[in-house]
This record gives C-alpha cells, sequence and structure tokens, in this order.
C-alpha cells in the first residue's frame, strides 16, 4: 500500500500585534513578544552529560552572562575556576551588596592574600580556647608550628619557636617610632624598646 501526503505551508506573520502572532510563530520574535502579557524564555541548547550512580559528568562549555542553578549544593572533584580576565573570582550575594562568605578545608594561593578594606582580620573564632596556628617547613621534619594565635580569657599571641628581630643599624632606627616598638639594634648589638619618647636599651640585671 502506497500512503501519500502533503504539507501545507503557511507564510509567518511577522506583523507584532501587541505580543502576539496571527499564526506560527513571529520572526521578529525579540520586538513581537516585549509587550506581551505571556512570557516567553528563550531555552539554550541542551548539554548532554554523562549520568552515572555518583553524579553527573558535564563536557567542556561556555557560559556568558548569569548562570542561575537551582542547587542546594554544587560537587564537585579537582575542581577549577578560571578567569579570563586575570582579575579576581568574586564571591557576593544575590543582592550584590556585600561579600559573601567562603568556607573550604584549605587554602592555597600562589600570589598573596590582599585586604580590599581597612580593619580586616585573621582570627581563630568558634568556641572557647580555639586558636589559630603559623607553620612553616622545617627542612628536616616537614611542617612545624612556629607561632600561635591563642583564644583565652586574656588572648594572646605566642611564639612556639624562636623569634628572630631583623638586625638594624642605629642610623636605621624608624624615624617616627611609635610606643611599644621594639628592635635589635646591630650597631650596639643591643635590643631597644621605645618609651613613646626615647629608645631604650634593654640590659640585663
Amino acid at each position: 500500500m502506497t500512503v501519500k501526503y502533503r504539507m501545507r505551508r503557511v507564510a509567518i506573520d511577522d506583523t507584532p500585534v501587541d505580543g502576539k502572532t496571527n499564526r506560527g510563530v513571529s520572526s521578529n520574535w525579540a520586538y513581537d513578544h516585549v509587550a506581551g502579557s505571556d512570557t516567553h524564555t528563550l531555552t539554550s541548547p541542551v548539554i548532554n552529560g554523562t549520568v552515572t550512580t555518583t553524579g553527573l559528568t558535564l563536557p567542556a562549555f561556555t557560559a556568558g552572562g548569569n548562570v542561575s542553578m537551582a542547587f542546594n549544593k554544587l560537587q564537585w572533584t579537582n575542581f577549577q575556576l578560571y578567569d579570563n580576565d586575570i582579575n579576581a573570582i568574586i564571591c557576593r550575594n544575590a543582592a550584590d551588596s556585600e561579600y559573601a562568605g567562603f568556607s573550604c578545608g584549605l587554602l592555597r594561593f600562589s600570589g598573596g592574600l590582599l585586604a580590599l578594606a581597612d580593619a580586616v582580620y585573621i582570627s581563630a573564632i568558634g568556641t572557647d580556647d580555639n586558636y589559630l596556628t603559623f607553620k612553616a617547613k622545617d627542612n628536616t621534619v616537614g611542617s612545624v608550628e612556629v607561632a600561635r594565635l591563642q583564644g583565652a580569657a586574656d588572648p594572646y599571641f605566642q611564639m612556639t619557636l624562636a623569634m628572630r628581630l631583623n638586625p638594624i643599624p642605629t642610623a636605621s632606627l624608624p624615624a617616627t617610632p611609635v610606643e611599644g616598638m621594639l628592635v635589635y639594634d646591630d650597631t650596639t648589638n643591643k635590643l631597644k624598646v621605645y618609651n613613646g619618647t626615647a629608645w631604650e636599651t634593654v640590659t640585663s640585671a
């Protein structure tokens, strides 16, 4: 048996009429639906991924503008973020009115930590007596604690290992010192402290 069919072709209406068209889709779609009461969503091409028992694997793709994801969590393994402008990756709240917090188990950086405002801080917060450690690599042992920022009834900064003051010649002592400054004068080989008026030499009893 032979079946014959005929397709009917109808011209596309390209005359915008208050957000609607007489037939089909207007060729002037963007303009045609500006004033329309029924909203339309332009859907991006489908990005195919691989679903396994451990999650969804996506291929490489490029996205422009704001990308919204209705997920409570975004999980990854060896996840990397690249900024094409070599500027910064910024974490802001949804209203873009303030910076949002960022929590991680280990923060690595190859440049530096730059404060974007005055009076920012590094703190060990949480329960009482929490502390923050500063570590350095011991050439034969590994990573060891050098200093500690200790929470307590009277918090304090502790030097766990030896502290070295960079030697400064007498002629190079700070020109506008502040009370409490401590230096090692390598001209006199003496420890000195500024009392608010003059440098005093720390002497043994």
